[in-house]
């Protein structure tokens, strides 16, 4: 029962940080097989030890059905912890400013996709002589920055994706447009 409420906790944690929740259930399955088979190798000799004992125990397979039910019950739970957005596309753009542009956007264009991005979604460079290509590592928001505007490509830019849940955010340097510029706007600090 402890290991089931262990990985409740550990799934929820992992959950929060952006992990799916169908691998975490998946988990939980494998989890519950591993202990349902580890309960019935110890079944017979319970049920002999049960029918010898003047105190009446509780039945192996009681405590794995209650941990089964309760560890489900409580990886779902989790379900939603990963679902709901806790950075908003207006808190992105703050983060972009304060920790990609250094608090100033002088001499720069940053443009941003208005929807979030699904994790594993990925961008690719309009202008490049190599293969290149990057993955949003999480859910998130994503971030063209414009280093030089004005200038003919290629030169200086950056692909910024800030994390839906936590905040954090991956910065790729490049040397041209994504190829999802179409999809893109201007973003206007305040």
């Amino acid at each position: 029962f402890m290991v089931l409420l262990l990985f409740a906790a550990w799934s929820r944690m992992q959950a929060l940080e952006g992990r799916h929740h169908a691998a975490l259930v998946e988990i939980h399955v494998t989890l519950s097989v591993q202990l349902a088979a580890a309960c019935s190798l110890n079944m017979k000799a319970r049920t002999r030890r049960m029918r010898t004992s003047p105190v009446k125990r509780v039945s192996p397979c009681t405590i794995l059905i209650v941990s089964l039910a309760a560890g489900l019950l409580l990886s779902l739970c989790c379900e939603g912890a990963a679902g709901p957005q806790t950075v908003s596309l207006e808190q992105a753009e703050g983060i972009i400013l304060s920790t990609v542009l250094s608090g100033s956007d002088s001499g720069k264009v940053v443009c941003e996709l208005p929807t979030q991005m699904k994790a594993g979604t990925v961008v690719h460079p309009s202008i490049s002589a190599q293969s290149v290509s990057y993955a949003a590592p999480t859910d998130s928001w994503f971030f063209f920055i414009d280093d030089n505007p004005g200038y003919r490509w290629t030169h200086p830019c950056r692909y910024a994706f800030v994390c839906c849940y936590t905040g954090t955010q991956t910065v790729h340097n490049e040397g041209s447009p994504p190829d999802n510029a179409d999809s893109l706007r201007v973003v206007i600090f305040k």
